[in-house]
């Protein structure tokens, strides 16, 4: 079948949103998600995030390196790597929005049984020409679940009648998100997780945790928090907003226990949707990050090096060193 076919099958044949008065930047968001997954199934993961990925993406390798780049550096998976976005929200302006939803990672086609699960949180921004691309990719693996039947949005979002903010000062408002961002930080390090979570969240915030499935709601988010009595450090490094500055996202590495050589590192990705006059979080996604063995030689470092080097798979919406654990 010709690649163009395939792809207008997914996107015309594949389960759709069934809300009423949708969007038409949300529609055409979720569209470019679903034509991102045809092509990876098509032509293979390394095409698609080739052809999808912006020429600014980052990707976490094992901390942010520019994404595209790092792809054409890297050989194809021989693995396939399937998905469907399971949720999506949009920026007022349409210039800036996000898709969430599980994957599968197969052997070899998509007639094999998945061997891997997880979920994915891609952040999109729309190009001068118009067109759809990623900007951050991160995902998380955890046990097998069901498949999705169709991509929600959020009830506020449906109709994209709601007036964009005018004159909006872009560094400035990206700088005060930053600024936000810390703040929950250095809250974090004070209260724990849970508490300091009470004040930012947004009522159906979602939090996505390695190993966990997807928790979703403030009150689940903080049932979940409070098992863990911790106190994280997190170490904000970059924000990006919407043009309308409703809708904006940070990046950063959170640890579990400050000043440890043994702490547990990760990357984490949150977006943020501003209600009012102040930013609420909607996402937030952790993934570990992978720690490369201890060699006990030089020989033993010249080892690990040509492994990691050479040997690359799909896991998490993402590509990690087949000698590094996946879980």
């Amino acid at each position: 079948m010709p690649l163009l076919a395939l792809i207008l099958l997914c996107l015309f044949v594949c389960p759709r949103a069934t809300c009423g008065h949708e969007n038409p930047n949300w529609t055409s968001l979720v569209e470019a998600e679903r034509a991102f997954a045809a092509l990876s199934l098509a032509r293979g993961t390394r095409a698609a995030f080739l052809e999808f990925l912006a020429e600014d993406s980052i990707l976490f390798r094992p901390g942010p390196v520019p994404g595209k780049k790092w792809i054409e550096d890297h050989p194809a998976p021989s693995t396939l790597l399937t998905w469907e976005p399971a949720f999506a929200d949009v920026a007022q302006s349409g210039d800036l929005g996000y898709t969430t939803g599980p994957w599968e990672i197969r052997s070899t086609g998509p007639n094999d049984k998945p061997t891997a699960y997880g979920h994915f949180v891609s952040i999109w921004k729309r190009q001068i020409d118009g067109v759809w691309k990623v900007v951050v990719d991160l995902g998380i693996s955890h046990a097998a679940s069901g498949a999705n039947s169709k991509t929600l949005q959020p009830a506020n979002s449906k109709t994209g009648s709601e007036k964009a903010r005018r004159n909006v000062r872009i560094d400035e408002e990206r700088s005060e998100l930053l600024a936000f961002d810390r703040e929950l930080a250095n809250s974090i390090s004070e209260k724990g997780s849970a508490q300091a979570y009470l004040r930012y969240l947004a009522d159906d915030a979602r939090l996505y945790r390695a190993k966990t499935f997807p928790v979703i709601g403030k009150r689940e988010i903080f049932a979940t928090l409070s098992q863990n009595a911790g106190k994280p450090t997190l170490r904000p490094d970059r924000a990006g907003i919407s043009n309308a500055a409703d809708l904006g996202y940070t990046y950063g590495t959170s640890r579990s226990l400050a000043g440890s050589t043994d702490a547990a590192a990760c990357n984490y990705v949150h977006i943020w949707r501003r209600k009012g006059n102040r930013w609420m979080l909607v996402l937030d996604v952790e993934s570990p990050i992978e720690q490369k063995p201890r060699p006990t030689s030089s020989a033993a470092i010249h080892d690990v090096s040509d492994s990691v080097l050479s040997k690359f798979q799909l896991v998490g919406r993402g590509l990690r060193a087949t000698s590094e654990p996946h879980f």
